[in-house]
């Protein structure tokens, strides 16, 4: 299986410039069976929805959520696996529109029918000060459909955090 899951899209305002039609065209153009939406709302997924079906590609909606957490601005990535998933992160994402607030407790899911993805700062000023932290941090946030995700990179200066991430 071949797909993207992060997309940032023309729906994220002031940040995405992607226009859905042309992210699925090229999208069908490299032969993906699979798309994601990850914008901070959920203003394209319906649109975005349509698109995949129609063009045969397998929609994933999501939803990035910025937080901050002990001082650092970080960032997780919501994925519904399921229709009650789905409800899940519409009340989530309700809630953060009625200007709630929202803490990391209130998006972790009992019943497992959200999926994460930690893609934040937090995890790498953990990594470079305090590994034993980050192994804390990790297990406090975690459950068998929790994942991080974490750019691996050919600067030499981040070696020992790739090194560092993919022996956690």
């Amino acid at each position: 299986m071949k797909g993207f899951l992060y997309g940032q899209t023309e729906y994220n305002l002031l940040k995405g410039s992607v226009k859905l039609i042309d992210y699925i065209n090229k999208a069908k153009e490299n032969n993906f069976n699979f798309l994601s939406i990850t914008d901070p709302n959920l203003y394209g997924n319906y649109k975005f929805y349509n698109l995949c079906i129609k063009n045969n590609i397998k929609p994933i909606i999501g939803y990035e959520y910025s937080y901050d957490y002990m001082g650092i601005n970080s960032k997780i990535l919501l994925y519904p696996k399921n229709n009650n998933g789905y409800k899940k992160l519409l009340k989530i994402v309700t809630n953060i529109s009625l200007n709630k607030e929202i803490n990391i407790e209130d998006i972790k899911d009992k019943e497992i029918y959200l999926i994460y993805v930690f893609n934040d700062s937090y995890i790498s000023y953990l990594l470079n000060k305090d590994l034993d932290g980050l192994k804390s941090y990790l297990k406090e946030i975690s459950n068998d459909d929790s994942f991080i995700g974490y750019s691996l990179t050919n600067n030499l200066d981040e070696k020992d955090n790739n090194l560092n991430i993919i022996n956690l």
